[in-house]
């Protein structure tokens, strides 16, 4: 099997020119897509741009060992097939190279064989390790949720919910916001089990569990050059929503590729030459605060844009302490019926004072956090009526102050992107006080003011 029947992409890495073309020619010639390059480090900010589907790179180079290749190459594309190439193999750097996720190991002077078999390697491991993604990675949603499940006797969420309904009868895109575990997932499916498109799919995809080198194709799906093909959430979506969970962590050049398959209402597959309708709602959540990021360069300003259309924040559970009660009654109820250690004939109880202590709780991971409260009453007491004492120690033994403030960034791999975005943030809740700013986050003004200088500097380039 080699990567002609795909129409993968290769890069290949060796300091020696002659020995690169020589090779290059070879998997050229098995009908792959190659990228040549003599310097490790430039391959990598290649990969760090768009995906491959494999990697021959030759195992000593100046300035950067094979084995880092591969290290570093498997980190930004979790997927990407790995093959080292070398003239001096030893026992050692074979184990390490395979240990670190290499596929095979050819040395020099090498037979155009010996390359295809090792190709051919690399192909099967990239569609095994694709089928991994599409299985996993982009699942069609079960069965939708009801307006029952929206707990919402308090007036916060009474607002989210009113905002929901009259979302539902539009095709507008939205992004909802709030901190991990406020329930922002059971919105969505709300939303779109009241839809006029309910009928249709509601495809998820969880944006950081899927690797680099596989989103495009989780996305959009791919054609090979035989005519082959797999379709991708956005076009299984189709007739439904396309659900993209925890957003903010897409790839930049995810991010431009999708603000401009959506506003064109059209993409293309991986491989593919006709464009495809988009005929899926498109709503996504993040737990981040996107809009630093965008003022940092973080995050594509079109596709921000794009999203923030429909905006709704689902505010954390310490905001909406009226609704503990009946989310405890809740949880309690499908913890009871699906736990295969607990008693059915018991039923848990809470005293007046041990729900006072409930409903006190900052519950920093909110209604995940609440669920773990009650897996742990359930498991762990054997008693009818929990007593705030007993509660109390079921509860984590230290809490965030009631009025810590928070400010998350998501990792996006540009450490330098991360720091503006953090600055940015700080200065915009400081109201525009630069000295302010720098008191809180420890800093001297100058450097303040240089990481400011360098976000200038960017924007005009």
């Amino acid at each position: 099997m080699s990567l002609c029947s795909t129409g993968n992409r290769v890069m290949v890495i060796d300091d020696d020119p002659q020995v690169l073309r020589l090779l290059g020619a070879i998997i050229e010639n098995e009908g792959a897509n190659v990228e040549l390059e003599t310097d490790p480090r430039l391959a990598l900010e290649h990969l760090r741009g768009r995906p491959f589907d494999a990697l021959f790179t030759d195992l000593q180079m100046s300035g950067c060992s094979g084995l880092e290749v591969i290290r570093e190459a498997r980190r930004i594309q979790p997927g990407i097939s790995t093959v080292i190439v070398t003239a001096y193999g030893t026992v050692d750097s074979t184990v390490n190279a395979f240990h670190l996720g290499a596929v095979d190991y050819i040395t020099k002077p090498f037979r155009a064989d010996q390359v295809a078999g090792a190709l051919g390697r690399a192909a099967t491991n990239n569609v095994k390790s694709r089928n991994r993604a599409m299985e996993t990675k982009a699942a069609i949603a079960a069965a939708p949720a009801t307006e029952a499940s929206v707990v919402a006797c308090s007036p916060a969420m009474q607002r989210v919910l009113e905002f929901a309904k009259r979302s539902a009868a539009s095709f507008s895109p939205m992004l909802v916001t709030g901190e991990t575990g406020a329930g922002k997932e059971t919105v969505i499916r709300y939303i779109h089990s009241i839809s006029s498109n309910s009928t249709g799919p509601l495809v998820k995809v969880n944006c950081e569990a899927v690797s680099e080198g596989q989103l495009a194709e989780v996305l959009f799906g791919k054609e090979s050059a035989t005519g082959e093909i797999q379709r991708g959430a956005m076009e299984r979506a189709a007739g439904g929503m396309l659900f993209l969970h925890r957003v903010a962590n897409i790839p930049k050049w995810m991010q431009a590729e999708l603000a401009t398959a959506f506003l064109e209402q059209r993409f293309l597959r991986v491989g593919g030459v006709a464009p495809v309708a988009l005929e899926a709602r498109i709503v996504a959540s993040t737990s981040e605060n996107i809009e630093p990021l965008v003022r940092a360069g973080g995050f594509v300003d079109d596709l921000h844009n794009f999203l923030s259309q429909a905006p709704l924040e689902v505010p954390p559970l310490r905001r909406r302490r009226e609704d503990i009660r009946p989310l405890l009654a809740s949880l309690m109820k499908e913890a009871n019926r699906t736990s295969q250690s607990y008693d059915r004939r018991r039923k848990i109880e809470f005293t007046e004072e041990a729900m006072a202590k409930l409903e006190r709780y900052e519950w920093p991971g909110n209604v995940y956090e609440l669920e773990n409260f009650v897996r742990r009453a359930i498991v762990f007491t054997s008693e009818s009526q929990l007593s705030a004492a007993r509660v109390a120690e079921l509860l984590p033994p230290t809490r965030p102050p009631a009025n810590t403030e928070m400010i998350s960034v998501p990792y996006i791999g540009d450490l330098k992107i991360m720091e503006r975005a953090l600055v940015s943030e700080v200065i915009n809740r400081s109201h525009g006080n630069k000295s302010a700013a720098a008191r809180t986050l420890g800093l001297h003004r100058k450097s303040l003011y240089r990481i400011m200088e360098q976000d200038d500097e960017n924007a005009e380039k």
